[in-house]
């Protein structure tokens, strides 16, 4: 049975531990080489969920305030798990954490992919979001990055 709860330093860190490997791609691409504690206090602020899987954490997801507080960048990774969970998280994110964003004054949240990580690109356009334009070189290492959105309608 997948449930969704607030993340917490130990989930995170633990999923973070067991990263699918398009997610670590994608996250080193952004961050560069990072440890799985260090990854998992990065996102450790502001909204941060988790998705269980029989009481395992198999994904983390959520969203950073950018700017203000109508500026928001989401975000999600998890373990080879992940795909269980992904109908609950879709369904989460699109009833429940996009409004409670709105209802914190975001109008805008936003979310990059690796241009290579199409099951990420094609999972944000089933949540909801717009895919918005290609990011060239926007990578560590000179990776494309395709941004998509949610906007307060």
């Amino acid at each position: 049975m997948i449930t969704i709860v607030p993340g917490t330093f130990r989930d995170l860190s633990f999923i973070a531990s067991r990263l699918r490997e398009d997610d670590r791609r994608e996250a080193e691409a952004m961050i560069g080489p990072v440890h799985y504690i260090d990854l998992a206090a990065m996102h450790l602020r502001d909204v941060v969920y988790v998705a269980l899987n029989d009481g395992n954490p198999v994904a983390a997801f959520g969203a950073n305030r950018i700017i203000g507080k109508h500026l928001w960048a989401a975000w999600s990774w998890g373990s080879d798990g992940i795909g269980k969970a992904v109908p609950a998280i879709t369904r989460f994110v699109r009833n429940e954490m996009i409004p409670e964003l709105i209802s914190y004054g975001a109008h805008r949240v936003e979310a990059r992919a690796l241009a290579s990580h199409t099951m990420a690109r094609k999972w944000l356009k089933m949540m909801g979001a717009t895919e918005r334009c290609e990011l060239p070189m926007f990578g560590i290492g000179g990776e494309t990055f395709v941004l998509f959105d949610w906007t307060k309608q």
